[in-house]
């Protein structure tokens, strides 16, 4: 539990950046509220051992101090959901391209290796890294395909939520037929993490197709009859008006035929 508390100290100061004591404080009161009923628990099971009774006072104490980070841990919860309430939305056509296939491809990024992890959160050397990344794709009925980054995130007002969707590193690439995008975002230290989101939608014109060039993560494709398919590596898709067909999927393909 003590080794828990260091190893999110380095996170919980994306929470409050530029004030290690708060942080420290939310962390310190998290810990005391699972480490004192646990210490209450192994003083019960020594008394029946030894049959010693633990000194009132001792007890009293335990249970002020209890108190006190329950307290303390829910003004420092409230305070931080108060930075939480707007949220704010960035939209961005990134490309209007006219082929007939697309292909994607992920990019590696050797952060997304961190051995720190919190949640959806990974720590590096001098950034706070995101998987949060997700792309998606619908039909269109214009001719052309459209790539649309949009970024969201929050704050305590849609202006100061706006202005840390500004300190969001994220890389994609677009050229020719082709979309490389990663699936992890970088928050430059002494920036606030307040639950930013990268979303990257494919409209894909009906009749056309998607190539995947690589191993896709986190990707589901809706097909026929509303269920969802994982593309592999080489697969080939077209959209339909029912959803996504695999051309190169054995079953499908012969049934296409």
């Amino acid at each position: 539990m003590l080794f828990g508390f260091f190893y999110s100290l380095p996170f919980a100061g994306y929470f409050f950046p530029g004030n290690s004591g708060l942080s420290s404080l939310m962390l310190m009161n998290i810990y005391f509220i699972f480490a004192i009923p646990l210490g209450f628990m192994i003083l019960f099971f020594v008394r029946l051992i030894n049959r010693h009774r633990l000194n009132p006072r001792i007890r009293t104490g335990m249970w002020i101090f209890f108190s006190l980070n329950v307290v303390s841990l829910f003004a420092l919860g409230s305070l931080m959901l108060s930075h939480f309430n707007s949220k704010s939305l960035e939209s961005d056509v990134k490309a209007t391209l006219n082929v007939d296939t697309l292909h994607i491809e992920h990019l590696y990024n050797p952060m997304q290796e961190s051995l720190m992890n919190f949640g959806n959160l990974k720590l590096g050397d001098d950034y706070l890294i995101s998987n949060d990344v997700f792309l998606n794709f619908t039909s269109t009925e214009n001719a052309d395909f459209e790539i649309v980054e949009t970024r969201e995130g929050r704050g305590k007002t849609q202006e100061e939520a706006q202005s840390f969707l500004d300190h969001v590193n994220y890389v994609s690439n677009i050229s020719d037929n082709k979309l490389a995008y990663q699936t992890i975002f970088s928050i430059p230290a002494g920036n606030k993490w307040r639950d930013q989101k990268i979303r990257l939608q494919v409209n894909v014109p009906v009749g056309k197709f998607i190539a995947f060039d690589n191993n896709s993560r986190r990707i589901w494709l809706s097909v026929k009859e509303g269920n969802y398919q994982h593309p592999q590596a080489g697969s080939i898709y077209q959209m339909t008006a029912d959803g996504f067909v695999c051309l190169t999927c054995p079953k499908e393909a012969e049934a296409a035929q």
